[in-house]
């Protein structure tokens, strides 16, 4: 695998960095902010080209891939952006582009690359655990008419409070479908939340709701692949984030130990605090570089090799986030454990993180399966 960034991704990632930089200043990072700023940046990364850069040049996008993404999340990651780019950008504008129709690629994909749609996908549900095959939802469809009624539950849907409309994994007789529920649709109500790291959350709960049959992006094996595609991407993207926090807590925790003073001398003089933060940069690496083979796998490998690569970049980076997490705050000291020290607003992103779509058992477990398969 070739490593190396072009020239037009370099440019990219500096962009996204000055705008980072403008917008999240260091002092305010992991705070809460007004939906007001939130939409007010959201449209900001619209004119940057973000929000539709791996949308198709026909629905206004610039049809680039992950490699080029995930410069745009390890920046994200590093400002501790709390704006919908994840569930929107990342996760819903790839899936309606793999599975909708022209006409439905025209209703949703041309807003979201404009700036003017967040979407979120509602996949998990309260009382299962990474359940994401269709006969383990209880989240269903009815047939009506030409059409569907839905109802179930679906929790922890990441930005949810504020999306304009959901992209639903539910079951209909066992089988897997996957549509597009518009946020105001009657029937559907949503309970808004906070994950650990400040990010928006929600509880959504259809009761009966009106589907029609255009609604629908894909069913069984196309539903099931599409969502496994989608959930390697999402994890990609996770393992960027991750390692654009992971750099942050490094260049933190350097310029700490270089300023703080113990016995008359900086902490940085001490061999065996050098010798921890050398650890924290090889993760830190060991990272970077599993970061870019999964986003590289998701464009380029064949479906079980893909699966197979993205868990072991997820277990590599989960690992490593543990690790410079806990030497990050140890080497702050006390300080480290406060709200008031960016440290810890790090560490909480890097646990939550860890834990969507798939904790380090789960991506342990996934690995095994895929080498078996592919055995």
């Amino acid at each position: 695998m070739d490593f190396s960034i072009s020239d037009e991704q370099q440019q990219l990632r500096d962009a996204v960095r000055r705008f980072c930089d403008g917008e999240y200043p260091l002092e305010r990072r992991g705070q809460r902010v007004t939906a007001d700023r939130r939409s007010k940046r959201w449209g900001m990364m619209a004119e940057l080209g973000l929000t539709g850069l791996t949308v198709s040049e026909a629905c206004g996008g610039s049809a680039q891939g992950m490699v080029e993404q995930m410069g745009v999340l390890e920046e994200l990651g590093r400002a501790l952006s709390p704006e919908p780019y994840l569930s929107t950008a990342v996760i819903s504008a790839s899936l309606i582009q793999a599975l909708g129709t022209a006409k439905q690629q025209d209703q949703w994909l041309a807003p979201i690359a404009m700036g003017q749609l967040r979407v979120a996908l509602a996949l998990d549900e309260p009382q299962a655990r990474y359940a994401y095959q269709g006969a383990g939802m209880a989240c269903h469809l009815t047939r009506e008419g030409e059409g569907y009624r839905l109802s179930g539950e679906k929790s922890l849907v990441l930005d949810g409070p504020d999306a304009d409309a959901f992209v639903v994994a539910a079951q209909h007789e066992g089988i897997l479908q996957l549509l597009v529920v518009p946020a105001n649709a009657a029937g559907l109500t949503r309970i808004a939340g906070t994950t650990l790291d400040a990010r928006e959350i929600a509880t959504l709960r259809f009761d009966e709701v009106a589907i029609s049959a255009d609604s629908l992006l894909a069913e069984g094996e196309a539903a099931e692949r599409a969502l496994q595609a989608v959930r390697d991407r999402a994890s990609a993207a996770l393992c960027a984030e991750s390692v654009g926090a992971m750099t942050e807590l490094v260049e933190q925790t350097r310029e700490f130990l270089k300023v703080r003073q113990q016995f008359g001398k900086p902490l940085g003089r001490f061999q065996a605090l050098q010798h921890r933060l050398v650890d924290m940069v090889i993760a830190l690496e060991q990272s970077r570089s599993m970061s870019a083979v999964a986003a590289m796998a998701v464009d380029e490998a064949e479906s079980a090799r893909r699966t197979r690569l993205v868990a072991a970049a997820r277990v590599t980076v989960g690992k490593a986030a543990r690790l410079i997490a806990k030497e990050a705050i140890q080497m702050h000291g006390a300080m480290g454990m406060t709200d008031e020290c960016q440290i810890g607003h790090y560490v909480k992103r890097l646990m939550v993180a860890e834990r969507l779509f798939g904790d380090i058992s789960y991506q342990l477990e996934t690995f095994e399966k895929s080498t078996a398969a592919a055995a």
